[in-house]
């Protein structure tokens, strides 16, 4: 399980790093149709995720409840998503503080990456510790989904920054550190589950919670899901399904 862990960590982290290194071969941002594909693609991967390796995990986990295993997923999605809007309010405040669109952009993406990579490291802690293969496998799903995803949000926060600072190097140090900041939250989740192990379910439900928030909030409006335009919608149904597949196989 220690291998999976450490290859589904380091996936997500690469796959923010090679994003963010293609500031270096683009010289303009992402063009609108490649990003209605990837955030298309990405919605609907993690959506997926989120159900079935976090979600029902919460539920399997609970099951000593009865008929009331849903609630600590129920009260955990809630509470990760609030974490979600308390996380806004700062990036809120501090674009008060007169910050240009870059810095904003990196603050926003990076505060994102907080529960993102507390959702990976919940998961593979919770494998770990329950040493369940089909639980270390459904993290691994979590975890692809979620590098597919820092992939295009890697291109998307150093492009602008690219013209911000009219350097590549500069850009792509800022994106390092906002993927960095996500391997950092990884880690940390993973401890969280050892310590926590009596409330997992809460977690799983928490980063579920989370992660939803963001889905929702961020990658569906950049998919442009509208009765005008089905590539998004596509795209989201493609992703769902490769991930559900992925998921169910490797269970």
């Amino acid at each position: 399980m220690t291998l999976y862990t450490i290859i589904g960590i380091a996936f997500c982290f690469l796959a923010s790093i090679i994003g963010s290194s293609l500031v270096f071969f683009f010289k303009n941002e992402i063009n609108s149709k490649l990003n209605i594909i990837l955030n298309g693609i990405s919605a609907g991967i993690m959506l997926s995720a989120t159900f079935f390796s976090l979600i029902l995990p919460s539920i399997e986990s609970s099951a000593n409840l009865g008929k009331f295993s849903f609630v600590p997923a129920f009260v955990g999605i809630i509470i990760g998503a609030i974490f979600i809007v308390l996380l806004d309010l700062i990036a809120k405040k501090i674009k008060k503080n007169g910050l240009n669109k870059g810095t904003k952009l990196f603050l926003a993406v990076t505060l994102h990456n907080i529960p993102e990579g507390l959702a990976v490291g919940f998961a593979f802690g919770v494998a770990i510790f329950s040493g369940n293969m089909a639980l270390c496998y459904s993290a691994l799903s979590l975890a692809i989904g979620m590098g597919l995803q820092n992939f295009p949000e890697g291109m998307a926060i150093t492009l602008p920054l690219k013209s911000m600072f009219n350097s590549c190097k500069k850009a792509f140090f800022y994106g390092f550190l906002s993927a960095f900041v996500e391997f950092i939250a990884s880690i940390i989740g993973i401890f969280l589950a050892y310590s926590l192990s009596s409330v997992l379910g809460y977690i799983l439900g928490f980063a579920a919670g989370a992660m939803l928030y963001v889905i929702i909030e961020e990658l569906l409006p950049e998919a442009n899901l509208n009765e005008n335009n089905k590539l998004g919608v596509w795209c989201f149904i493609i992703g769902f399904l490769l991930m559900m597949v992925l998921d169910l196989v490797f269970a």
